[in-house]
Order: structure tokens, then sequence, then C-alpha cells
């Protein structure tokens, strides 16, 4: 039963939406599918079936467990886990937050490094228009309307957007967008296209869960050249500009008065990385604290993760 996978623990398909099976036999019945082909999954055990061919049982984020065969997936490096100094500073930076809000953290593959908050879905503003900019990937024909949309977080254009997502009639539009996401493994619930609606939720964790599997969206190059860099572009250009830091982020911010929030979401690269594969997804989503306040402790956050050792 050699196989990289049962080394490490760790294992993703080939393919996404893998069918996952109730017992290690073709003739099982489907009882889910694999998430994204880029989320690891803990082998939980191997077994050989009576024609020699091994099966492993794979446990993915959110309950999403089944028997797959052993050629359908491809070994993933074990978790490399956060210092405990740097999980101890970025606790106490989460904790500032308040209770209405949530950090999620995690690695190129999934596994979860850091959460702390509410997992209760709070308003996600701006980072809304993630949302709306994937549900028309596929569709869209003008590709510079991506960064026009996320780096400088234009709500016109988000709105129009989603309206032509969704022809145009009344209570479509949103749906669309929720359904696109829900397609993928995010459950959120959406009022609008651009954020400024108050009604909009989404967790920490459904924003990091639609992130990861955009990565198997054919157009996801588009996608995240659209995002506002820090210390280089759009709305984060006067943030992280030290050295150290810039360029280091791909991120859509957001922001609200009334209720006061703040929010920011995307994947980071850090200074010490050997390898594209250490990237992070993260989202932090502060509710009900002020913006000002809340930008000084999120930029603090990805300092830290940016530059740890």
């Amino acid at each position: 039963m050699a196989h990289p996978a049962l080394k490490t623990g760790w294992a993703r398909t080939f393919y996404p939406y893998e069918s996952l099976l109730d017992c290690p036999s073709e003739d099982g019945n489907q009882v889910t599918s694999s998430p994204s082909s880029r989320i690891a999954g803990r082998v939980l055990r191997a077994t050989v079936d009576d024609t020699g061919r091994t099966w492993a049982r794979v446990a993915f984020g959110g309950g999403v467990v089944g028997w797959v065969l052993r050629k359908y997936l491809r070994s993933v490096p074990d978790v490399v886990q956060l210092p405990p100094a740097l999980r101890r500073q970025l606790r106490r930076l989460a904790a500032y937050g308040g209770i209405r809000s949530a950090v999620v953290i995690r690695d190129r593959w999934g596994r979860v490094l850091f959460r702390e908050g509410s997992t209760k879905p709070p308003v996600p503003a701006s980072v809304t228009k993630l949302f709306t900019v994937g549900a028309a990937l596929e569709r869209l024909r003008t590709p510079a309307l991506v960064r026009e949309i996320l780096a400088p977080s234009n709500n016109r254009k988000a709105q129009r957007l989603l309206e032509w997502i969704g022809g145009g009639s009344n209570g479509s539009e949103a749906r669309a967008a929720e359904r696109f996401a829900d397609g993928i493994g995010a459950v959120v619930d959406l009022a609008d296209g651009s954020g400024l609606d108050a009604r909009n939720r989404a967790s920490a964790d459904e924003v990091v869960d639609y992130l990861q599997a955009m990565r198997d969206h054919s157009r996801y190059r588009l996608f995240t050249r659209g995002l506002a860099v820090p210390g280089r572009s759009g709305t984060l250009g006067d943030r992280l500009r030290q050295p150290s830091t810039r360029g280091r982020v791909q991120a859509k911010s957001g922001t609200l008065f009334y209720p006061s929030t703040s929010t920011l979401a995307g994947y980071l690269q850090p200074r010490r990385a050997a390898s594209p594969n250490r990237e992070l997804t993260f989202a932090m989503l502060h509710n009900g604290i002020s913006y000002h306040r809340v930008r000084r402790l999120q930029d603090r956050m990805l300092h830290l993760l940016i530059t740890r050792r």
C-alpha cells in the first residue's frame, strides 16, 4: 500500500469534485464529492480490496469524508504550523477586534493554521465584490473590468456587473452570485453586488473556502491580478508600504461606516517562503469596531505573517 499520501497523512484529488464513496469498492454508493483539487484532506486509513487496488478514506473540511482509489490521489506535504509565539501574537491582536469579528488563516492546501473570533457570518462589506466578479469571470469579455472593480473597489461597476449576471430581473442578481459561490463550496447570503448593503453575510471560513476554490477556476490568474496589492495598487496602495511587506499580499478590502465594518481577504506570500506552496489564504472580517483601529490590527497581523521566521 506504499503511497506518498499514506506517509504524509495528507492527500488531494487529481480533479475537483471527485466522487467519495461509502465503502472501499467501485460498487459503493457516492456519499459526497471532494472539494477543490487544491484542498488537502487527512488520510484516515487505507485498505486493499479483492482485486488488489488500494483505497484511502479521506476527511476534508466541513465533514466531507469518503473512500477514494489511491490512483486518484496526490500526496500533500505535512502541515507546517505557525510558531507558538506567532500564534499568541495573532490571538492577542484578533481579540482586540471584538466579539463580532473573525479571523481565519489557512495554508496553501486549505488546512486551518489560525482561527479566532465569532463563527456567525458578519457583514463582509466590499469583500462581497469577490463573489460578484467570480460569478462573471467565465463569461466576461472585458478582462480589464476585473481590475476596474476589485482594486479600486468600484461600487457602481460591481452592481452593474451583478445586474448583467442576473439578467436584470428583480431579485435574481444576488441569487446568481450566491449560486456560483455555492457551486464551488462556499455558502453566502448576498443582497447586492457591491457590498454596500449591510444585509450581506459571509463567515470568514466561507470567504476562505471561496478563495481556495477559485484556484481551480480557469481564469484564476485574471481574478488575482485584479486584486489590490499593499504598497502598490488600489485601496491597499497606502498600506504595508515597507520594503519587507510591499507586494506580498493580493486582497480585497471593505469598509462600511454604518454599521462600522472593516474587512480584508485574499492571498499572502510569506517573505521567507521557499515555494509558492507556502502561500496563505486569509479572511479578516471585523464588525462593530472603528475601521481606523481595525486597519492597524489587520496590517499588524499581515506584517507578522509576512515576516515570520
